[in-house]
C-alpha cells in the first residue's frame, strides 16, 4: 500500500509516457494469475465484431477489454503463419527453430512457462501441444488433450475436461480452443463463422468460472495464432502474406492495458512471465 501512495505522488510531476508505464508496473504487481486463451485461426475481420461484444459481459464481471489488432502492428513471432511455431513464441519467449512448418522435430530447445511454473495447466484437442512435451514427465501430467485432434467439433471436449479439471489456483492456465480454423480447413463457411460465436461463449464461461471462484486477481488474454487468406480465407501460411497477422484482446481488473507495445508472441509471453516472476 505504501508503495501505490508514493507512485500517485510521483505521477503527478511525470510525464504522461512515464506516467502510464508507472501505472502499468504498479498495477502489475497486484496481477496474481494469468488464464490466456487461444481461439485459432480467427480473422480479426471476423472475430472483433463478436469478441467486443463481451465487453459488456465483462463489465458485469468488473473487467475492462483492451484490442490489440491490425493497426497496432500485431504480428506473429514467426513468419511461418502456421500454429505450433506461435505457440512454441508463447510458451517460450523465443523462435524456436526446429520446427518444420506445422511439425516439432527433436525436444523443445528453450525452457517454456509450463516447466518453470508447476502450478499451470494446458488444455486442447490438438495433439502437437502435448507432444512437444514429449521429453517432460512432469509438465505432460498437466498437459489435458481432449479428442483425436486436426478435426472440427472438438470444442464441447476441451471445454468438458476444462469443466473437469480446472484447478483455479494455478497460476497460468492456457486453453486450446479450435473449431473455427478446423471448420475454414474444410471449407465450411458457415460452421466457421458459428464456431467464432460459440468460442467467444467458451471464453465468457471460462472466465466466468474463474472469476465465480473469487480468483479476482487474475489477467486474461483472448489471442490468436495467424490470420487467414482473403481470397483463400480456407487458408493460412508462408505463402499467404494476409495472413501474417494476429489480434490479442487483454482482459482485466484495470482501467489501462498493462501488456502494452509491441504486440507479437514473444511479447505476450514476456508479459506472463513478468507477472508470474513476481510472484
Amino acid at each position: 500500500m505504501g508503495f501505490v501512495k508514493i507512485s500517485l505522488v510521483f505521477i503527478a510531476l511525470t510525464s504522461p509516457l512515464f506516467e502510464m508505464e508507472l501505472f502499468r508496473i504498479g498495477r502489475s504487481t497486484q496481477i496474481k494469475r494469468v488464464v490466456a486463451i487461444a481461439v485459432d485461426g480467427i480473422r480479426e475481420v471476423e472475430g472483433k465484431p463478436v469478441f467486443s461484444v463481451l465487453r459488456k459481459k465483462m463489465a458485469e464481471l468488473g473487467l475492462n477489454t483492451f484490442w490489440y489488432g491490425k493497426s497496432d502492428g500485431c504480428v506473429p513471432s514467426q513468419a511461418s503463419n502456421l500454429s505450433l511455431p506461435a505457440y512454441a513464441s508463447i510458451f517460450t519467449g523465443k523462435v524456436q527453430e526446429n520446427l518444420k512448418d506445422n511439425h516439432f522435430r527433436g525436444k523443445f530447445l528453450y525452457k517454456t512457462l509450463f516447466s518453470d511454473y508447476p502450478d499451470s495447466q494446458l488444455f486442447s484437442a490438438w495433439p502437437p501441444l502435448e507432444r512437444i512435451f514429449n521429453n517432460d514427465i512432469e509438465v505432460r501430467a498437466r498437459i489435458f488433450i481432449a479428442g483425436i485432434g486436426n478435426k472440427p467439433h472438438e470444442d464441447p471436449f476441451v471445454m468438458a475436461s476444462f469443466r473437469l479439471l480446472y484447478n483455479p489456483s494455478n497460476r497460468f492456465v492456457f486453453v486450446h480452443l479450435g473449431d473455427a480454423d478446423e471448420f475454414a480447413h474444410i471449407n465450411q463457411w458457415n460452421a466457421y463463422l458459428a464456431a467464432v460465436e460459440s468460442e467467444a461463449d467458451y471464453v465468457h464461461e471460462i472466465i466466468q468460472t474463474s472469476e465465480i471462484a473469487k480468483m479476482k486477481e487474475t489477467l486474461y488474454y483472448v489471442l490468436t495464432d495467424h490470420g487467414r487468406g482473403e481470397k483463400l480465407w480456407q487458408h493460412h501460411g508462408a505463402y499467404i502474406p494476409e495472413s501474417h497477422t494476429m489480434w490479442i484482446m487483454e482482459i482485466s481488473p484495470y482501467s489501462q492495458p498493462v501488456m502494452g507495445a509491441p504486440c507479437n508472441h514473444i511479447a505476450l509471453h514476456d508479459t506472463i512471465a513478468s507477472i508470474l516472476k513476481e510472484k
